[in-house]
């Protein structure tokens, strides 16, 4: 499984070029992108790849994650006589490298056909995987260690629905000063734009 403190190193050894800034007259600007894309498994590849490829182009950096809640059954099976989960803080070696596979092989499931996607059309991307209950959380946690300089993740319901301020993207939108970009699922994506978000702005 690729470690967020492994991931910190190989991104601080790629810092790079994303796009150019021109302003008018004036000699381009290079600006270091650096996105990390949130995906659950439910994030199309065919809605993410037109509009990150313009923003990382052919250098920059793009970390694709997931949170990934290990289950409560899963955990008990683990279970001896010395280590009980929810009762145990510490878990033994061997416990910890079985819940660390399990998180890599669901977390490949999830990242997979993105990954596969963004590579086969040139995009360089890196996974990572975090073992949280709080998706929200271990996105905002991760974007900052990794000084990422967009969030990107999906937008499942529309931003005025009630229910939406329960969602993810809204608490993770609530808990950062990243930009965040949500990505409108792929059948909402012809009526209902990109919305590129800051948590200190009054835009929802």
């Amino acid at each position: 499984m690729t470690s967020l403190s492994t991931m910190l190193g190989h991104v601080k050894s790629r810092r790079s070029v994303g796009y150019l800034a021109r302003m008018p007259n004036e000699t381009p600007i290079l600006l270091r992108v650096h996105v990390v894309i949130a995906t659950a498994g439910a994030l199309s590849p065919s809605s993410v790849l037109p509009i990150i490829e313009p923003i990382v182009g052919s250098t920059g950096i793009v970390t694709v994650m997931s949170a990934i809640g290990v289950p409560r059954s899963f955990l008990e099976e683990l279970a001896t006589e010395e280590w009980r989960p929810f009762v145990n803080e510490d878990r033994p070696p061997e416990t910890e490298a079985a819940v660390a596979k399990y998180v890599e092989e669901r977390g490949r499931r999830l990242v997979n056909p993105l990954l596969s996607v963004l590579e086969a059309h040139g995009v360089s991307a890196q996974p990572v995987f975090v073992e949280d209950e709080d998706a929200a959380r271990a996105i905002v946690e991760t974007a900052t260690q990794l000084e990422a300089d967009l969030i990107a993740l999906g937008s499942t319901r529309p931003i005025f629905d009630e229910d939406a301020w329960q969602s993810v993207s809204v608490k993770v939108m609530q808990q950062t000063k990243i930009p965040l970009l949500l990505i409108p699922s792929q059948g909402r994506t012809a009526e209902n734009p990109i919305s590129l978000l800051r948590s200190d702005s009054k835009q929802v």
